[in-house]
């Protein structure tokens, strides 16, 4: 099937040799036409395959970024039964993706108490294996303990993997004085 542009201007799709009435001129202007027809289809063919492909990039690492872990660590208070005021520090995998081997860097002379320093705790030291996404793990901290910390606030520094391994790191200072007002307006007995 060939393009044909009549006498009359129209276009009119037939075969080979029904064209063979048209003046010279016509014939030349159809196959410069035909001609480029087909490099406007090769280029319009390169440019879809090229946005396909950049789809196709975008599509996976959206995929990728869906499995991606997020560790977070912040301050928050409560009152326990005995009607103390606790602090904890709360760490939780905010990520819609499981986070393996968590270790935390830290100042290990931070004391929680005359005879335990932060460094101490278990997960501080050794680190967390596996944290589901949602997960979370917590550290309590009481007011009177912690009224003596205040003064400046305690750098973390986490490292965690995904499961295809590859690492993240993250950097959180903890200032317990954003408990304050919190704390102030827990009642006292």
């Amino acid at each position: 099937m060939e393009a044909l542009i009549c006498r009359s201007g129209t276009l009119r799709i037939g075969k080979g040799d029904s064209y063979k009435h048209l003046p010279r001129k016509e014939k030349a202007m159809l196959e410069v036409i035909v001609a480029h027809a087909n490099a406007v289809t090769a280029f319009a063919t390169v440019v879809l395959v090229i946005i396909t492909g950049y789809y196709a990039y975008e599509n996976r690492q959206m995929r990728l970024d869906a499995q991606k872990p997020k560790i977070a660590i912040a301050p928050y208070c409560f009152v326990d039964q005995t009607r103390r005021t606790l602090i904890c520090l709360h760490i939780e995998n905010i990520g819609p993706g499981p986070a393996y081997d968590v270790q935390f860097e830290t100042d290990a002379n931070f004391r929680l108490d005359t005879w335990i320093s932060l460094g101490d705790i278990y997960i501080f030291k050794n680190g967390i294996n596996y944290l589901k996404p949602g997960g979370e793990k917590n550290c309590a901290i009481t007011r009177n303990e912690l009224e003596r910390q205040k003064e400046t606030p305690l750098k973390f520094d986490v490292t965690y993997k995904d499961r295809r391994n590859k690492e993240y790191s993250e950097s959180f200072d903890i200032d317990f004085n954003e408990t304050r007002g919190v704390l102030d307006t827990v009642p006292k007995n």
